[in-house]
């Protein structure tokens, strides 16, 4: 278990230290004069991509949590005893 705890604890800061950005970076890009339209096209890609994450994470969720209870119930229909 402890191992568990290290490893939750070192993929939380290192994905800390990796999502260090912040929404105002597309306004950043558009005005930089060193921006391609390559780097807007990437970013705009990166942010559709992001809305899509968040707005089907709820779902995947509550979708595992289902997943998981119907197994238990399955379980304790097929073995009412223990």
């Amino acid at each position: 278990m402890k191992y568990i705890y290290t490893f939750t604890f070192l993929i939380v800061f290192t994905a800390i230290n990796q999502a260090n950005a912040c929404p105002n970076c597309r306004d950043a890009t558009k005005g930089s004069p060193e921006a391609s339209q390559a780097d807007q096209y990437n970013e705009a890609r990166a942010f559709n991509r992001s809305i899509y994450l968040m707005a089907g994470m709820p779902f995947a969720l509550i979708g595992g949590i289902g997943l998981y209870l119907r197994s238990l119930l399955k379980k304790q229909i097929q073995n009412p005893l223990s």
